[in-house]
């Protein structure tokens, strides 16, 4: 059991000395400019998929039990489009993302919020196929 602790602090420590050094290239070659505009880009990413989420993750694992879920999959895709849709002409209206990185970022908030979905998605599905074998188990 110390093994796999000391493992795992060991692990944790290199990911951050890692991620530390990683910081400080990123900072000398992309400068103060180009770290800000990655700042902003990944910041309207993250705004966007708190307001996706509200489609996507506890009302998902709520009702996909409960209604088909075909139908609740694509209502999921297709409201997760239009927020990130609607929201990324926001952000460009006022400046949060510089103009020319316009697709790139409104490609890159569709992309999320469908591997967000899909993640909850195989979550419950795995939950769902535990709980079948759990009941089968007690036959």
């Amino acid at each position: 059991m110390l093994k796999k602790i000391f493992g795992t602090v060991f692990v944790r420590f290199v990911c951050s000395v890692i991620a530390f050094v990683l910081t400080i290239i990123n900072a000398k070659f992309f400068q103060s400019e180009g770290v800000g505009t990655i700042s902003l880009f990944v910041l309207g990413i993250s705004l966007l998929q708190i307001f996706t989420s509200f489609f996507g993750s506890a009302t998902l694992v709520y009702m996909l039990p409960k209604h088909d879920p075909f139908q609740l999959i694509f209502i999921t895709y297709v409201a997760s489009f239009v927020v990130n849709l609607i929201g990324s002409i926001i952000m460009l209206i006022f400046n949060i993302v510089p103009i020319e990185y316009a697709f790139l970022f409104i490609l890159s908030a569709i992309f999320v919020s469908f591997f967000s979905i899909n993640s909850h998605i195989l979550s419950i599905s795995s939950y769902m196929n535990i709980n079948i074998l759990h009941q089968i188990k007690r036959l």
